[in-house]
This record gives structure tokens, C-alpha cells and sequence, in this order.
């Protein structure tokens, strides 16, 4: 008996095209989907990011983390969260863009921070990540001003 009949070989080929298909379909509908999937998947982020420097920040005694500017290298500044005061001095943390969890946690005297009362913690975790491109030129005017 010859297995490989030519109503078997048929039903092989049909199921892969028709897999070949339905995979291709689904990457058609992901790509015409892709902006919306982004933003969900950025809304996602920035909210689960704040709530981890919500929890650090209430567990260093900090109510609600707030954005400051700080002295950066050279004649720049840095975008950081209060994290702790210290006495005199403030801890700051500066979030290494674009992945913001590493970073650098660092002690500056009060009279070096530059407030930022208007950025919320969400609008900051979207500025640096730079992912909000109709957003952006706000959020950047927010920290700039």
C-alpha cells in the first residue's frame, strides 16, 4: 500500500498553505495595528514604572516622588526624582534612559535642585523614555520653562 497518494500529499499541502495563511494574516493584522499596540503597551510601561518609583519612594520615607533638574556633567542638567531627604542633602535618583530601572542614586545639598512641580511622575517616566512623540514638545517645554 502506497501511502503517499496523491489525495494525502493534497491534504499536506492544503493544511500548510492554509497555516502559512493564517500566520500571515495575523502579521498583516499586527502590522496594521502597530500604533495602537505600541501606545498600550508604552501606557503599560510608564504606569507599571511609576508604581515601582511610587513604592521606593514611600518606602524611603518620600509621600510622592517628585522631578527635579540637577547639576549634570559639564554645564548640563539632569532629569532626576527625589527619592529621600537626608538632612541637608536630597537623594536623587537619575534614571539612565531609555530603560529607566538602572541608574544612579546620588546625594545633592537642596540649594543644587531645580523643581519641577508642573511634570508628573508619569509625563517625566514619558519624557525619558522619548516614546510620545505627539507629547513630547510639551513635556520637554514643561522641564525647559
Amino acid at each position: 500500500m502506497n501511502f503517499w497518494n496523491v489525495s494525502v500529499v493534497d491534504r499536506i499541502l492544503a493544511l500548510a498553505a492554509a497555516g502559512f495563511l493564517f500566520f500571515l494574516l495575523f502579521f498583516v493584522i499586527l502590522f496594521l495595528n502597530r500604533k495602537r499596540l505600541f501606545s498600550w503597551f508604552l501606557g503599560r510601561s510608564v504606569s507599571t514604572a511609576a508604581a515601582l518609583f511610587r513604592t521606593v519612594a514611600r518606602r524611603a520615607g518620600e509621600d510622592q516622588p517628585r522631578w527635579v533638574l540637577v547639576p549634570g556633567p559639564g554645564t548640563g542638567r539632569q532629569l532626576g526624582l527625589v527619592l529621600k531627604r537626608q538632612g541637608e542633602k536630597v537623594a536623587v535618583f537619575l534614571p539612565a534612559a531609555p530603560s529607566l530601572l538602572p541608574g544612579q542614586l546620588v546625594f545633592f545639598p537642596e540649594h543644587a535642585l531645580s523643581p519641577l512641580p508642573g511634570l508628573t511622575l508619569e509625563e517625566g517616566i514619558a519624557t525619558l523614555l522619548l516614546l510620545w512623540e505627539e507629547k513630547k514638545p510639551d513635556l520637554l517645554m514643561k522641564i525647559l520653562t
